[in-house]
């Protein structure tokens, strides 16, 4: 905002001279000089209120946006609630992708932490003076003779071996330490193992008697029993396992352990100096025990989710019966596989699973939070035993309070922009009585802001998906606000929830279901009649690794398969065991994670040799595979050279469009006069015409992108009014600036003025007042008559 400004001249006169008021004269000449100053600021303020009203449209039709796309996002109106009919056996809670029903739930078992607690000891503080070194959980810990008992725990809770250890003080010269397991389930049960013949564990009573297989696992797959051993979960399958450990170089447990199956067995020499997991179960296979397999598997998230960031675990199997295992210098009790058991008097706890049945199925879980047993659901376990069941219903339905609430928000902000446009438009006439003048709001009577306020309105009348505003229970009423029944927007959730979502948002059908839409864009356009034409030149593929040869017999020896290529980031090998049927190769593929994330092994049904298949779909999804093995009928027959198929995207046109794909993803191109940011997933295996899929834009969709269309920052309604002003108020300030240096040099112009008047006329009345001088000094002559 522009001011008025005086200058203050240098020069200062008041009259002295000539006795006129001279400064009072100038102050009125430089005061009349500036109203014209003063109507210019007026001015000034009036743009800056403009403009501040301006921005403050802006900021309402930004709320009404934010409102508007939430009603326009799916997944609100998929918003639910869920209950427990007895909240002291299990509470639940769920999310938007948790379908709506009910659940019986009987829990019979709570998951806990093993606890173990060592010998006692008369101080804390003294030198337990034992040396040596054991792994817990993965962790290499080392402790020598000036060692306390605090020292232990110090030490082994630096290791972060995912144990606490606290010392107790049970009374007096009985202090104890306490291990707890961070982590609950047999699954996360304390792993613990003296390094080589070392009895540190042994000493303090944490281990005692004979080894045995730590964590029993038990499966069925295509048809068999497997049974066998899981190691601890390490962070990688490929890093050395003494590393992952922690252990110092050359220290970690190393030896040639005894691995039997049904009906042989075989030496296995393992160094956890220099051996990763990976290389573990490659040597466990290559030893070739009938029936026995080794493979790495990917410990699930809370999700039940497997990503190449998952912990790792050694899994060692048979067919029909558990492998049998002889140790050597401790490295299986290391590994995690065998555990030396704790006596009876050291253990405060064994580690438990949940168990529980939900809908009639048995189900265990290592905690007792499930977050996959319903989709989208978390459910948390409370009570429950076998002689007590915890019984309760868990009920999800459609949460149809939090939609009501973001309608009702939606409508708020509607009527605060209708409230707004009302005030800036009120004429308050003027009073005579009291001499009050006419006023107005700094809008009035904008035709911008009308335009918008009708565009809106327009927006709100066009129905949508076989409703209207009025079938929502939403009314337009005097003054364009909104009201709205609750109780109707709450039938039509609980008649059919997807219709109201379609009256407010972006939605795609197709007829077609090798054709499902994905989404839409803001320059997605509606469609009319049938809808746009699907027409696909080339289906998406996978790419494909097919074996040359049938594999009619057991695998005549081990055999090493390694992938590469753009689908892994490094090569990965498996080795596949000795005597593996074709179906057993299938399977060890298949549950290895360090392949299973990126491909999948099947039996083609024509050929019935092996076929290996990218999980994903599309060029991008190339890889290779080479065997060790040439390619027989004994062998897996994919030799070192094997047919590779590279995947393809799929390519076609929406609507005649061109459309760009990428996997099994169809999107219209970027300039498509209807098409753009529309996707489709194409499931189809072939190319032509595969029906139709009609666009529709909802009221919040359109909503949305006229509100885009206000406040674009080149083009939009608001944006040019708020340029036009900022314009404005750059001009007038710069006037403003220009008349103020003008008055500036106008009084300095009548300062100067009156001061060269004053100047002069003092200079007048010093010679007035000499020439009197002089005056009255000359002689006085007179004269006489005779």
């Amino acid at each position: 905002m522009a001011t008025t400004s005086t200058s203050s001249s240098a020069i200062t006169i008041g009259g002295l001279s000539s006795g006129i008021d001279t400064a009072s004269i100038i102050t009125k000449m430089v005061t009349l000089a500036q109203k014209p100053i003063a109507a210019l600021a007026t001015k000034d303020d009036g743009y800056n209120s403009e403009l501040t009203e301006w921005r403050t449209v802006n900021t309402k039709l930004s709320t009404l946006k934010a409102s508007a796309a939430t009603l326009g996002q799916a997944s609100t109106y998929k918003a639910t609630s869920a209950a427990s009919s007895t909240a002291t056996v299990a509470s639940i809670t769920s999310y938007s992708t948790t379908p709506v029903g009910d659940h019986q739930l009987v829990v019979t078992n709570l998951a806990q932490a093993q606890k173990l607690v060592t010998n006692s000891n008369a101080t804390a503080t003294a030198a337990l003076g034992v040396t040596g070194s054991f792994t817990l959980n993965g962790k290499q810990i080392s402790v020598n003779a000036q060692n306390s008992l605090n020292d232990v725990a110090t030490r082994i809770n630096a290791a972060k071996a995912g144990v606490t250890a606290t010392i107790v003080t049970v009374g007096a010269n009985d202090y104890r330490m306490t291990l707890t397991s961070n982590a609950t389930g047999t699954a996360n049960a304390i792993s613990a193992a003296d390094i080589g013949s070392g009895t540190l564990l042994s000493s303090l009573g944490l281990a005692t008697g004979a080894a045995a297989i730590r964590q029993p696992l038990s499966y069925n797959q295509s048809g068999n029993a497997y049974s066998g051993a899981s190691s601890m979960s390490l962070t990688g399958a490929t890093g050395v396992v003494g590393t992952l450990m922690g252990a110092a170089a050359g220290t970690a447990a190393s030896g040639t352990v005894h691995i039997a199956g049904v009906s042989d067995g075989a030496d296995v020499a393992i160094d956890l100096n220099s051996d990763t997991l990976t290389d573990i179960a490659n040597k466990i296979n290559a030893a070739g025990v009938t029936g026995v397999t080794a493979q790495i598997v990917g410990i699930p998230d809370a999700n039940g989710n497997v990503s190449p960031y998952s912990k790792q675990q050694l899994q060692i199997v048979g067919v029909g019966s558990s492998p049998t295992f002889t140790d050597s210098n401790n490295v299986l009790a290391s590994l995690g596989v065998l555990q030396q058991g704790a006596a009876a008097a050291n253990k405060v706890t064994d580690a438990a699973d949940a168990k529980f049945t939900l809908d009639g199925l048995a189900l265990t879980r290592s905690s007792n939070t499930v977050t996959d047993a319903i989709q989208g659901a978390s459910i948390k376990l409370l009570s429950g035993t076998v002689a007590t069941p915890g019984t309760t219903t868990l009920s999800i339905s459609q949460d149809t309070a939090s939609i009501v609430k973001s309608v009702n928000d939606f409508v708020t902000a509607y009527n605060d922009i209708q409230d707004y446009v009302a005030a800036q438009n009120k004429f308050t006439a003027p009073t005579a009585a009291t001499g009050t003048t006419a006023a107005t709001a700094p809008l009035f009577g904008d035709s911008t802001l009308t335009s918008i306020q009708t565009q809106l309105s327009r927006t709100l009348g066009i129905a949508s998906g076989g409703s209207t505003l009025m079938s929502l229970g939403i009314k337009m009423g005097d003054g364009g606000k909104l009201t709205l029944d609750s109780s109707t927007l709450t039938n039509a959730l609980q008649t059919d929830s997807n219709k109201v979502s379609s009256f407010f948002g972006l939605s795609g059908t197709t007829d077609d279901s090798n054709v499902q839409y994905v989404i839409g864009g803001d320059k997605t356009k509606g469609t009319t009649g049938a809808g746009y034409a699907v027409n696909i030149t080339q289906p998406a593929t996978q790419t494909r690794a097919v074996a040359s040869i049938a594999q009619t017999g057991p695998a005549a020896a081990a055999e090493t398969l390694t992938f590469t290529g753009a689908s892994f980031t490094s090569s990965v090998k498996i080795t596949l065991a000795k005597g593996n049927t074709l179906q057993d190769t299938v399977n060890q593929i298949n549950g290895d994670s360090n392949l299973n994330s990126t491909v999948y092994a099947s039996i083609d049904s024509t050929t019935n040799t092996l076929k290996i298949s990218t999980q994903r779909y599309g060029a991008a999804s190339n890889f290779n595979v080479a065997s060790d093995q040439a390619a027989s009928a004994t062998s897996t027959g994919l030799g070192a050279a094997p047919v590779v198929t590279t995947g393809t995207d799929v390519h076609g046109t929406i609507n005649g469009e061109l459309a760009t794909g990428i996997g099994q993803i169809l999107g219209g191109n970027v300039g498509n006069p209807n098409t753009e940011g529309l996707q489709l997933l194409i499931s189809a295996s072939t190319t032509g015409t595969f029906g139709h899929t009609k666009i529709t834009h909802g009221v919040a969709d359109s909503l949305i992108s006229s509100i885009a269309q206000m406040l674009d920052p080149e083009n939009g309604a608001v944006t040019s009014a708020q340029k036009t002003l900022t314009d404005q108020i750059t001009a007038v300030e710069k006037e403003i600036t220009a008349a103020n240096d003008s008055v500036s040099t106008y009084q300095d112009y009548l300062t100067q003025m009156f001061s060269d008047m004053e100047t002069r006329m003092s200079s007048l009345q010093s010679q007035g007042t000499a020439f009197a001088a002089q005056a009255a000094n000359l002689p006085n002559y007179s004269s006489s008559k005779n």
